[in-house]
């Protein structure tokens, strides 16, 4: 079975700073045309069965929707997928936020007041990796978040938190790629292939091969 990751496209609110968690979020033009490109590179891949999931806030709907619609896969949607839960601070700008009070905790166990920790997020994670194991369908494309996917990445591959977080999402097609359906006791037989939708200077897609030892560069998310 083959997973294709997406984070949804660029948002208004995220632009302006705006911590959105589980509120709904509006995508931006950009946005919008990501999410066009992306239902034209996976049609490309000319799969036979595929199937979407994707997060039931707005700004991943609409993601998966643009998808959907190119790629004529069928579209459901998954509370599992949300965001993680932001709180009390869910609306607020960035700078308004106590980020002194919330760094006191270890990283797993961060929370903004009344919201989820990444261990939290990391438990749906998991189930929803349970839940989908019974799906015939192939590949299953997730539309979802920053947050959902990069735990989601560490449950599959065993990654620490640190290195989850740090897993750069944004413009990019995560595929993963294995042959047993039990991928999480097999994270050895997992292979990782991202797209980087930002084309290159000669035309084309860069298509990076990756293997569970990836080593990730990148600015962590642990404040988001």
């Amino acid at each position: 079975m083959e997973l294709i990751l997406i984070r949804h496209g660029e948002t208004k609110e995220g632009k302006k700073g705006i911590l959105l968690g589980q509120l709904p979020g509006t995508l931006t033009a950009k946005g919008r045309r990501f999410a066009d490109e992306v239902g034209r590179v996976i049609a490309g891949f000319s799969y036979r069965s595929p199937l979407i999931i994707a997060s039931d806030l707005e700004r991943s709907k609409e993601t998966a929707r643009a998808i959907a619609r190119i790629t004529h896969a069928p579209l459901k949607c998954d509370r599992l997928l949300r965001e993680r839960n932001g709180g009390i601070d869910e609306g607020k700008k960035e700078s308004q936020i106590n980020w002194k009070e919330y760094e006191r905790r270890p990283l797993a166990y961060r929370r903004h007041e009344g919201g989820e920790s990444f261990a939290d997020v990391k438990k749906r994670a998991s189930a929803f990796l349970e839940k989908i194991q019974k799906e015939k369908h192939s590949p299953i494309i997730i539309v979802s978040h920053q947050a959902l996917i990069s735990t989601l990445l560490s449950e599959l591959f065993g990654w620490s938190y640190p290195k989850a977080l740090k897993f750069d999402l944004k413009n990019k097609l995560v595929i993963v790629n294995t042959k047993k359906r039990e991928w999480t006791k097999s994270h050895s037989r997992l292979r990782i292939v991202l797209v980087d939708m930002r084309v290159s200077l000669l035309g084309y897609y860069r298509v990076q091969l990756m293997s569970n030892n990836i080593t990730n560069h990148g600015t962590s998310i642990d404040r988001k």
